[in-house]
């Protein structure tokens, strides 16, 4: 059974300013991880992070969906973790509410 995690964080910030810091690849190193990410869909890319029994640091990842500033899936895995990841900055409020699901990563507005 596939088990989600969703996490929804109001943000003090315009989704403009939030998108860059989900897109480009040196604002995203400085919350997440060093990356070669790239927003083209289908592309493969790299986070890198320090390495743990079982997981070598390197997750691999790639853009499934991308409808800039509204939506952005990606799919990662790391270790044992295989992932999808939703993003969807909200005009309402200016949150972005990643979904973390087993198998996917997205990310919507």
């Amino acid at each position: 059974m596939a088990r989600s995690i969703r996490v929804v964080r109001e943000l003090s910030a315009p989704v403009d300013i939030v998108w860059r810091a989900l897109t480009e690849k040196e604002l995203l190193a400085e919350w997440l991880m060093p990356n070669d990410f790239e927003p083209i869909v289908g592309r493969h890319f790299h986070l890198r992070t320090d390495s743990a029994p079982g997981f070598d640091g390197i997750v691999d990842a790639e853009l499934l969906e991308y409808d800039p500033p509204r939506r952005m899936l990606w799919r990662w895995t790391g270790g044992p973790i295989d992932t999808t990841v939703t993003d969807q900055p909200r005009r309402d409020d200016d949150a972005l509410g990643p979904d973390h699901r087993r198998g996917v990563a997205v990310v919507s507005r």
